[in-house]
């Protein structure tokens, strides 16, 4: 049998996620398998989406997408913890949906 391949963790993540694995009890292969397997469904999910929206950019606290249906450009934007469809006037829309699988939403978190 082959050797499986390795992968080098940040430290400051490799941190995080060894005490998230001890307070749960879970592994760091099955702990770092389930988030790669998260991220990945989360980027199918955003390319099923993507017929219909499509990500165009980011600033300080939005997302900028552009609605393909519409042809129009859609501001998401992130205050207090939520995300805030200027278009929909709502916290809970397919623009919304859309940017929480987008991996940029972490920048704005920051």
């Amino acid at each position: 049998m082959s050797r499986l391949p390795s992968v080098a963790i940040e430290r400051k993540l490799y941190g995080i996620i060894g005490k998230f694995c001890t307070e749960t009890g879970s592994s760091l292969k099955s702990m770092t398998n389930s988030i790669i397997k998260d991220y990945m469904n989360r980027r199918n999910l955003a390319a099923e989406f993507s017929k219909e929206l499509a990500f165009v950019g980011i600033s300080s606290n939005r997302i900028t997408l552009r609605d393909q249906e519409t042809a129009e450009l859609v501001d998401v934007y992130y205050e207090e913890k939520l995300l805030y469809c200027e278009k929909d006037k709502t916290n809970f829309c397919k623009h919304t949906y859309f940017t929480l699988l987008l991996p940029e939403l972490e920048q704005l978190k920051k």
